[in-house]
């Protein structure tokens, strides 16, 4: 796939400055954002949106364009990290579009094994907000679930907290975060396989 040199340029005003500068995650989403709107495809959104019983709106970019814009996009800024990572993944689940969502979980997945133990607020503030079994089932087996598996004393900390939250995505992830390696299928009667090619 081929791109004009002016695809990936961040906003007017924007540049990049260091790991505490807030301005770069609002550039590095906000240029992501006009990259994925760009190549949107309306006319299959609706059947995504259909898909999901209207739950959120898409875009239309379907899997396998989808990752190959993120590559694309990757190849030219990079993948964010730490500190930027989070704020990240936090402004793209802003965006009103699933194709964000599904954008800040490959970002996240990208990094996972750099995780340190104050990623799980991060996993736990995304699962419990636009919550469905596309993202929440991902969320809670390979990223809570690698870290949990890690750090074994997290995981005896917050799973429990999770059976007994009053949130039912919580609720759900507490078993799914404990169990990374076996298929799981969801009350929605979707299978890890089928959540897997979403994203």
């Amino acid at each position: 796939m081929t791109h004009e040199p002016n695809d990936f340029a961040a906003p007017a005003g924007f540049a990049a400055k260091g790991p505490a500068d807030p301005s770069f995650a609002s550039g590095y989403v906000r240029s992501l954002e006009l990259f994925f709107r760009k190549h949107a495809r309306p006319e299959a959104a609706d059947a995504m949106e259909n898909y999901m019983k209207g739950q959120f709106p898409f875009l239309g970019l379907k899997q396998p364009e989808r990752l190959a814009l993120t590559r694309d996009f990757l190849a030219e800024r990079g993948v964010p990290a730490g500190d930027e990572l989070r704020s990240v993944a936090e402004a793209l689940w802003e965006l009103p579009e699933r194709e964000f969502h599904y954008t800040a979980i490959v970002l996240l997945e990208k990094r996972m094994k750099q995780a340190d133990p104050s990623f799980v607020s991060l996993y736990e503030k995304l699962i419990s907000s636009k919550s469905w079994w596309d993202t929440v089932d991902l969320l809670a087996s390979k990223l809570a679930g690698r870290l949990f598996l890690s750090r074994p004393g997290l995981a005896r900390e917050r799973i429990p907290l999770w059976i007994s939250s009053d949130n039912l995505w919580l609720r759900r992830s507490a078993g799914r975060s404990g169990n990374t390696r076996s298929p799981t299928r969801g009350r929605s009667g979707t299978s890890s396989q089928a959540r897997s090619s979403l994203l």
